[in-house]
Parts: C-alpha cells; structure tokens; sequence
C-alpha cells in the first residue's frame, strides 16, 4: 500500500486506541513514510519526540532503529512515540487514540 497523504494511513490497522481489538504495531515502512509524510529529518524528529540525536553525525540511532531493516517488520517504535506521530501529522486526535471503555479525562482545575 502506497502511503502519501493523510488518507492512506487512516485506512491501517496501526492508527487505532493501542488496546483496540484490531490494533497491531506499525512496520518499518509505515514509520518511514509517517516521517516523510511529516517532512521530518532525524533532527526534526529529536526536537518532536525527545530522542536521541548525535551532533557530530547528524543522525537519531533511535530513529534508524524504528525504521531500518525489511520495511514490512514490526518497527520497535513505542506506542507513545507512533502516537505522537500521528498527533502531529493531523491523521488522527486525541479522543481517537482514547482506549475503549477508558475513564474520562479529568482536568486539572476539576472542571
């Protein structure tokens, strides 16, 4: 599957609550084109997401990890980090990634 706008990752499996019945973790390609689809490059990504970043070689070891190798494998992107992701590309919101039959979000001020 061609993944080229916002359209095409709404239809997978991986852009679900992590505790959906149907959710599976998203494959290596799947993070790739996610971070293309952001325009993000290793940088980007380290100010985003608080991952590594090593100066001298201008690259994330996180970010090569999660999307390096056969792009059809499972990345070992965390939950948290994919979320985010997707946050930021407008794919989905936050009530979307609420697990089914969660307790309401309180707000701080009680309101």
């Amino acid at each position: 599957m061609q993944l080229e706008n916002i359209d095409d990752f709404r239809k997978l499996e991986s852009v679900q609550a992590f505790a959906g019945s149907d959710y599976r973790p998203p494959s290596r390609g799947e993070v790739r084109a996610l971070v293309a689809l952001l325009g993000w490059g290793h940088f980007d990504a380290h100010l985003h997401l608080g991952i590594s970043f090593h100066k001298s070689k201008r690259v994330s070891s996180t970010l090569s990890e999660w999307t390096r190798g056969d792009q059809a494998e499972a990345s070992r992107i965390p939950y948290s980090a994919w979320a985010m992701m997707l946050l930021f590309a407008g794919i989905v919101t936050v009530d979307e990634l609420k697990p089914p039959h969660a307790k309401p979000i309180r707000s701080p001020q009680g309101e």
